[in-house]
C-alpha cells in the first residue's frame, strides 16, 4: 500500500474497518486475508466465489496463484487464461498482468502490439504499475 498500490490500500482499509466499503470489497479483503494467512484452499474457494459472482478481481487473484503455484499446480497457461478473462472484463490489474505476459511470452505467445494495447487499457484505468510502465517506454 505504501508503494502506491491503491487496491492494496483499499484492502487494508477494509481489513482495518476504515473507509467506505462495498460487500464485494469486503469479500475480496477477506479472501486476501485468508491467502495471507496461508489458508490457500479457503482463499481459492473465496476467489472462485468472487469471480462467479461477477467480480473479475477474483479471476485476477486466482491467476496470481496459478502464476506462482500457490495452492494450485503452477500453470502459466492457466494464469494467462484467467488474466485474459479478467482483462476482457475490464479489470485493470488483470490487464496489466496480461500485458506483461504478452510482452515476455510467458504463458502466451509473445505479442508486443497486444501487450501495449493491454498496458494502455490498464494505465487508462489508473492502475499505477501500468502508468509507470507506460511512462518508462
Amino acid at each position: 500500500a505504501e508503494l502506491g498500490d491503491e487496491g492494496a490500500a483499499k484492502q487494508l482499509a477494509v481489513l482495518d474497518g476504515k473507509g467506505e466499503t462495498t460487500p464485494a470489497d469486503s469479500r475480496l479483503a477477506e479472501a486476501r486475508r485468508l491467502e495471507g494467512d496461508g489458508k490457500l484452499p479457503e482463499a481459492i474457494a473465496a476467489y472462485r466465489a468472487i469471480a462467479e459472482a461477477g467480480d473479475a478481481r477474483g479471476l485476477t487473484r486466482l491467476a496470481w496463484l496459478y502464476e506462482a503455484g500457490r495452492g494450485v499446480p503452477r500453470s502459466l497457461d492457466e494464469a494467462a487464461r484467467l488474466f485474459r478473462k479478467a482483462a476482457d472484463a475490464g479489470e485493470a490489474e488483470g490487464q496489466y498482468a496480461l500485458s506483461v505476459m504478452l510482452d515476455t511470452g510467458a504463458g502466451q505467445a509473445k505479442n508486443p502490439d497486444e501487450a501495449l494495447r493491454w498496458l494502455r487499457a490498464s494505465a487508462t484505468s489508473g492502475y499505477q504499475p501500468a502508468v509507470e510502465a507506460l511512462k518508462a517506454r
